[in-house]
């Protein structure tokens, strides 16, 4: 589970790369914290996508606040690599106003 801002909107066809500001998540994600920003977190069709009630990913629009939950290979973390995540679903908030 990750936590963070988005850095562009999300694509209009599927698959896709969101790309996330990530800022904090679980113990299980501190590998991925650690990369370079913004990280590259694949959308397929079989990803659930919250955004205020819409469910498309073209309403997912840069700045948001997002809560993504996604699944890796654990064979590739055990061998000290930091394999690709894969959204199994992305919940989505809009920045905070000032």
């Amino acid at each position: 589970m990750l936590k963070g801002t988005l850095a562009a909107a999300g694509g209009a066809t599927v698959p896709f790369d969101l790309s996330v500001n990530v800022t904090s998540g679980n113990t299980h994600s501190a590998a991925w914290r650690k990369l370079g920003q913004p990280l590259a977190i694949a959308v397929t069709s079989s990803t659930k996508i919250n955004r205020q009630g819409h469910h498309a990913s073209t309403d997912l629009l840069a700045g948001d606040r997002v809560v993504v939950q996604a699944r890796a290979c654990k064979a590739d973390t055990i061998a000290a690599m930091v394999p690709s995540l894969t959204a199994v679903r992305v919940t989505a908030h809009p920045a905070a106003k000032k």
